[in-house]
């Protein structure tokens, strides 16, 4: 019962510092470009490859949650997404935070699979519904907020203050993660294999229905 109340709670919490990676540091695009003597384009790139790197492991995280575990799978994610945070904070040139920030963005595959993965086997169809339209409606605050509190930092602080700010927000709902998410992954029920995974992939993109909506 305890897990059943505070896990999507700190899940949230963990989400919303997710989300604010891309959206928080935009103010600060401008005096990157200047701290580190790059082009405005390559200050950009910095917000694709993060898009790139959510987009490009999605398929991966959902057979590494069932052989490893979904819990395990969202810590490690979690660990890698503080590193790469501060690494972007400690950045000294373009190319340096372009890869931090695709490492960052694939992070939030492990959060939102593994994660969402849990929620459905944690209730019932109803209160899982229910239970991730509350997450939303606090999570979608981040790309509104986001902006707004990266250009407060920046009122009194350097930029790479905002990468700090949000690898101590992160750190806090992980740590309460560990305690309060359950497994829920019979673990190694399939075999890590690359010809099963695809396999799978395809009967999914085969089912007419699915691939409708």
């Amino acid at each position: 019962s305890r897990q059943l109340l505070l896990f999507p709670l700190f899940f949230v919490l963990y989400e919303m510092a997710s989300y604010l990676s891309n959206d928080a540091y935009l103010p600060a695009m401008p005096l990157i470009k200047e701290h580190i003597h790059t082009s405005e384009i390559l200050v950009r790139d910095s917000l694709t490859s993060w898009f790139l790197g959510g987009c490009m492991v999605q398929l991966l995280i959902g057979p590494l949650s069932d052989y490893f575990g979904r819990r395990k799978v969202m810590l490690l994610g979690g660990i890698v997404f503080v590193l790469s945070t501060i690494a972007c904070a400690l950045a000294t040139n373009i190319h340096m935070l372009i890869w931090m920030r695709f490492i960052e963005g694939s992070t939030i595959a492990t959060m939102a699979v593994s994660g969402y993965a849990t929620i459905h086997a944690m209730y019932d169809t109803k209160k899982s519904i229910k239970t991730i339209a509350f997450m939303n409606s606090i999570s979608v605050l981040a790309p509104a907020l986001g902006p707004l509190a990266g250009a407060l930092i920046l009122q009194w602080w350097p930029w790479q203050t905002i990468f700090y700010a949000l690898a101590i927000w992160a750190i806090i709902p992980l740590a309460l993660l560990k305690w309060d998410m359950p497994e829920t992954a019979p673990i190694k029920q399939h075999s890590l294999n690359l010809k099963d995974i695809l396999s799978r992939y395809k009967r999914i993109a085969l089912n007419h229905r699915f691939m409708i909506y």
